[in-house]
């Protein structure tokens, strides 16, 4: 009887920048049984966003306050997700990285933003999930049925 649903996995293999087919299947599961977004966290890296059915999967978004020495573990990103009534209707990517101890998020900006927006791109890519960048931010829109 909700309006929607989020449903978010501890999910993956650490340090792995792609989902596994567990994770591809138990998404689409999710999503299948009425989930409109999908959201995992695990891996220390974040991994792709797919659009299914015109719902979200984000498999991964990485880190947000962590302590780990390799840099792109220190990327990330927070989804903002609007709905238009009965459905989902923008996402918007901000970057996000580490800094700083004990690692506190701060929006990515300028090199390290399109660094970001660059990787999860590719990562997405595999999905054929394509975003505009729009000032430093991805946005994902008009794809949802």
């Amino acid at each position: 009887a909700a309006d929607f649903v989020i449903v978010s996995f501890h999910w993956g293999i650490e340090y792995q920048d792609f989902p596994t087919e567990y994770q591809k299947s138990l998404a689409h599961m999710a999503i299948d049984c009425g989930a409109d977004i999908v959201v995992g966290h695990h891996p220390h890296t974040f991994q792709g966003i797919e659009i299914y059915k015109g719902k979200l999967i984000a498999y991964s978004l990485g880190n947000f306050v962590f302590d780990q020495k390799d840099l792109k573990n220190n990327q990330s990103f927070i989804l903002k997700v609007t709905f238009d009534w009965e459905k989902l209707h923008r996402i918007e990517i901000i970057p996000i990285e580490l800094v700083t101890f004990p690692h506190s998020p701060k929006v990515a900006e300028g090199k390290m933003a399109q660094e970001i927006l660059d990787r999860l791109y590719f990562d997405s890519s595999i999905f054929g999930t394509e975003f505009e960048l729009r000032s430093e931010r991805g946005v994902i829109k008009d794809v949802f049925q």
